[in-house]
Formats: structure tokens, C-alpha cells, sequence
């Protein structure tokens, strides 16, 4: 799995980057240990299906700014209770198309926008 390291407010994470996810999702614990749950729009419940089965989604975080090294990309993420893939975030084809992600797997490289590389873990 692709790794990248990240902040959101400060806290460190380290995302899986994941081509086969539709959206961007993090967990709900993560949420709250950032400091952004307070902002959750419960309005976009949702049904999932992935490989862990069926979910329902909590809502959506909007105006969530990822940090790369002083680097900021502003995001949408919906928020789960919790899933199972060993990881609180997962950067989905929402975020990879909407700043023309380029992943790089022989120099281990993800690179937003033509321009900030992000060194996978």
C-alpha cells in the first residue's frame, strides 16, 4: 500500500493513498483527535460498499486542509465510525483527481498539482 505523511492541525498522520477509493474518508477518532468533528455536516449520511462490506457514513468534513511540509491542500472528507484497513485516513480518487495526483512508485513519490512531491513511508 502507498503511505504518505501528513498534519491536519498540527496532528501527524501517516494516510494510505488509495486508487480504488471513490472518496476520501477518515475515522471519526481521528476526527476528534484533530480537533475537526466539531465541524461534521451530518446531512451527508451515505450507504457504502467496499471490501469491508456495507457502512454508513456519519457525515462530511468540509474545509479540512491536509499539510505538507508547509504545504496546504483543502479537502472534503467524510467521516466513518471506524474501518478496518490499519489506518484513521484514506485519500481517495476525489483528492488524487481534484490535484491532478501523480503516483510514483518506482522513485516512491506522490506528487500533487505537477509540483509537491510527498515522499511515500
Amino acid at each position: 500500500m502507498v503511505r504518505i505523511n501528513l498534519e491536519i492541525d498540527g496532528f501527524p498522520i501517516t494516510a494510505i493513498v488509495d486508487t480504488g477509493a471513490e472518496f476520501s474518508i477518515i475515522s471519526k477518532s481521528l476526527a476528534e483527535k484533530c480537533g475537526i468533528i466539531q465541524k461534521l455536516d451530518s446531512r451527508f449520511q451515505v450507504e457504502t460498499q467496499g471490501l469491508g462490506g456495507d457502512s454508513q457514513a456519519l457525515g462530511k468534513i468540509f474545509d479540512v486542509e491536509l499539510e505538507f511540509s508547509g504545504h496546504f491542500l483543502p479537502v472534503v472528507l467524510t467521516v466513518f465510525e471506524e474501518f478496518c484497513l490499519g489506518c484513521d485516513l484514506i485519500i481517495g480518487v476525489d483528492i488524487l483527481t481534484a490535484y491532478n495526483a501523480d503516483i510514483d512508485l518506482k522513485y516512491k513519490w506522490v506528487t500533487f498539482n505537477g509540483k509537491l512531491k510527498v515522499r511515500m513511508v
